[in-house]
């Protein structure tokens, strides 16, 4: 008889999300697994803020991946968070997409530009952005 402890499966989501070959598929398993937490999705930073995709483009050169989009999402899991279970797979998600080509960014951060699906800093993270001498515009603007 066999004792070897059997080791558990992933589940269905996880094993899907990994066999998707296409970012639609990607985000629609991502949609199910987690409604509400994706809120925005966008083609790429203002072009106001073009340093944020060279380095966009840079981490994908690195990771070998396509460049896909950027998510807004409600919230990103942490160590802190009430059900780890929950933080541990929306941690995997957000791994999994990263290397995939995506960037994973706080709704609270980034804000929508009113002529494009492009995005940018909120205010307080354009003057972190500005504290770290960062190459960003000379003044904070809505766009």
């Amino acid at each position: 008889m066999d004792t070897k402890e059997q080791t558990p499966q992933p589940p269905k989501w996880v094993l899907e999300l990994v066999d998707s070959q296409q970012s639609e598929q990607m985000l629609d398993i991502v949609n199910r697994q987690f409604p509400n937490w994706i809120t925005h999705v966008s083609s790429g930073y203002h072009l106001k803020y073009n340093i944020l995709n060279r380095n966009w483009n840079d981490i994908c050169e690195n990771l070998k991946c396509e460049r896909q989009k950027i998510l807004l999402v409600s919230t990103i899991p942490t160590k802190e968070d009430d059900d780890q279970e929950l933080a541990a797979e929306m941690a995997f998600a957000c791994d999994f997409l990263t290397q995939k080509g995506f960037v994973i960014r706080r709704d609270i951060e980034f804000l929508k530009c009113k002529s494009s699906d492009r995005v940018y800093p909120c205010k307080e993270l354009y003057n972190e952005m500005r504290k770290r001498k960062v190459q960003v515009p000379h003044a904070w603007e809505k766009l």
